[in-house]
């Protein structure tokens, strides 16, 4: 996770823009240890006991890492954490 949390949420809002993440909507949420799964966010590993973010949203789901979650999530805080 070596991206600066600007450089995330630039990130995450240009797949957003280019329809590879969808805008975040209704979800349902959880939260668990990852089993090292890679980050629709960022593609970077979700690292075993690192707690992974799995959106359920109507269509699909995304699996994402805390920053990553909450880039897509507040997009217009994302920049301030």
């Amino acid at each position: 996770m070596a991206l600066a949390p600007d450089t995330r949420a630039a990130l995450i809002a240009e797949k957003v823009r280019r329809g590879e993440l969808p805008a975040a909507g209704k979800f349902r949420l959880w939260v668990g240890e990852s089993a090292g799964a890679l980050c629709q966010g960022c593609a970077e590993e979700i690292e075993r006991k690192e707690l992974e973010y799995e959106v359920e949203l109507p269509t699909s789901a995304l699996r994402l890492h805390r920053e990553c979650y909450l880039a897509w999530a507040h997009p217009t805080r994302a920049s301030d954490r």
